[in-house]
C-alpha cells in the first residue's frame, strides 16, 4: 500500500538548550547519536572484555542483531570502518581484477569514484534515469553495448536514502557476468539483503549512524567471508585454512570495525524504533507544508515509507545553486549534496564518461534543505516562506 502522507501531528518535541544554534540561522543538520546514558553499558562491556577491535564480542552482536533487522539470516552482514572502505572492499571481493571499468552514475558523492579508483578500477560515469533519479539494470544494460572498455563491476547508487531493489540486479549480474555493487551510502531504513553487496555508511550525519563505520550485505557467504578476510589484511580468517596466521592470503588491509563504534551502533539500535518515527513525523511534516509550492516537488519516492537524514527537492525552474546562496543570505542553510556531480570533480577529470543530460538537468535543480530531529514547525515554515519570496 502506498504511503500516503496526512497532514502531520507534530509530536517530536525538543526543549531549547544552550546547543541550539543562533535564532537567526537554521543550520543545513543537527546529527545526534545515542547519549552517554544509552552507550554506558556496552562501554563497561568493553572495559570487562578488554577486547578493543579484531571481531570482538559488540562488533559479532552487531553483526547478529543487523541480520535479524533486514530479516536476513545470521552471518549476512559485515560492519566495517567506514563507507568508503566498505565500497572498496566490496569492489576488491567481486572484481579482482585491477585496470578495468567500473560502471558508475555521475549523479552521485565523490566517494563512489574514490573507492573505484582505491579497488584499482577506472570510473567510467554514465546517465541516470528521469524519473528515479537512479543509474537501473535496463540503462546499465545499454549503456554496456558502447562500453569504452572492458567492465568489471556496475556501481547503482541509492539516491538519497531512496531504496534500490536488490532482485533486479542480481539478474543483471547473473545476465551479464558482470557484478553489482550497490551504494546504498544513505538506505539504512529501507535496504535489502540480496546476492549482490549492498553498502551502507554509519556515518555520523545518516539516518543511523555510529561516528564513523558502515555495513556490507549480502546473502553470499562465500563473497561475505572473502570481503571479512580482505578487510583484516587479508589473513585468512577460517582456522581450516589458517596455516600461518600471519601470511597474507589476499592483498587486504585494515578496514575493521572497533568494538567502541559497536558499542554506539547498539546503542543505536535499542532506540532505533524511536528515531526512526520522529525522522518520519519531520518528513511528513515537510511534505505538507511545502505541498503549496508546486514549483518545488520532491525527490522521486519522496512521500514511501522510509526514513534519511536528508530531504531533497527538484527546482525545475530555479538555479538550485541560487537558491542556496539566497537562502545563505536569509540566513538558512541548504546545499547541492552532490555539487556540480562527480564526473566533475578534478580528481576524476580523466575518467571516461557517457552523454550526462539527466545528470546535467539535476545538479543544477535538486537542493537539500535543513533537515534534523529537532527542528521545529516555526523553522520548517521559515524555509518554505523563504523558498516561496525567492521562487517569486
Amino acid at each position: 500500500m502506498p504511503h500516503v502522507v496526512r497532514e502531520p501531528t507534530f509530536t517530536v518535541n525538543f526543549s531549547a538548550s544552550a546547543e541550539q544554534p543562533a535564532a537567526n540561522t537554521i543550520p543545513l543538520m543537527r546529527p545526534r547519536l545515542p547519549g552517554v546514558a544509552r552507550i554506558a553499558p556496552y562501554i563497561q562491556q568493553i572495559d570487562a572484555n578488554r577486547w578493543y577491535s579484531n571481531f570482538g564480542p559488540l562488533v559479532c552482536s552487531f553483526e547478529d542483531r543487523l541480520a535479524a533487522h533486514y530479516d536476513s539470516d545470521p552471518g549476512s552482514v559485515l560492519a566495517v570502518a567506514n563507507g568508503t572502505l566498505g565500497l572498496t572492499l566490496a569492489l576488491q571481493g567481486v572484481a579482482p581484477l585491477p585496470g578495468d571499468l567500473c560502471m558508475l552514475p555521475a549523479f552521485t558523492f565523490s566517494a563512489s569514484a574514490s573507492a573505484v579508483i582505491a579497488a584499482g578500477l577506472v570510473p567510467w560515469f554514465v546517465d541516470v534515469d528521469p524519473e528515479s533519479w537512479a543509474l537501473e539494470p535496463s540503462l546499465a544494460r545499454d549503456y554496456l553495448r558502447d562500453a569504452p572498455g572492458r567492465v568489471a563491476a556496475v556501481m547503482p547508487v541509492s539516491v538519497f536514502g531512496r531504496p534500490l531493489e536488490v532482485a533486479p540486479w542480481d539478474k543483471f549480474t547473473a545476465e551479464t557476468g558482470i557484478p553489482a555493487v550497490i551504494d546504498g551510502a544513505a538506505s539504512f531504513d529501507a535496504a535489502r539483503v540480496g546476492q549482490s553487496p549492498v553498502m551502507i555508511s554509519l556515518h555520523a550525519t545518516k539516518v543511523f549512524g555510529v561516528g564513523e563505520g558502515g555495513l556490507i550485505l549480502t546473502q553470499d557467504k562465500e563473497l561475505l567471508a572473502r570481503i571479512r578476510s580482505l578487510s583484516s589484511f587479508g589473513f585468512s580468517l577460517e582456522q581450516e585454512k589458517n596455516t600461518d596466521g600471519r601470511a597474507a592470503l589476499l592483498p587486504g588491509f585494515n578496514g575493521k570495525l572497533s568494538e567502541y563504534s559497536a558499542a554506539v551502533g547498539l546503542a543505536g539500535l535499542d532506540e532505533w524504533t524511536a528515531t526512526r518515527r520522529r525522522f518520519l513525523e519531520i518528513r511528513d511534516e515537510y511534505l505538507w507544508v511545502m505541498a503549496d509550492l508546486p514549483a518545488v516537488r520532491p525527490q522521486p519516492g519522496g512521500h514511501e515509507p522510509w526514513a534519511s537524514a536528508t530531504i531533497n527537492f527538484e527546482t525545475p525552474h530555479k538555479s538550485a545553486k541560487s537558491l542556496v546562496d539566497a537562502l545563505a543570505r536569509s540566513g538558512i542553510q541548504a546545499r547541492r549534496w552532490w555539487g556540480d556531480g562527480c564526473h566533475s570533480a578534478p580528481a576524476f577529470a580523466a575518467c571516461p564518461r557517457g552523454p550526462l543530460p539527466v545528470t546535467d538537468r539535476l545538479i543544477d535543480s535538486v537542493i537539500g534543505l535543513p533537515f534534523y530531529l529537532d527542528i521545529t514547525r516555526d523553522d520548517i515554515l521559515a524555509v518554505k516562506d523563504a523558498i516561496a519570496r525567492l521562487i517569486r
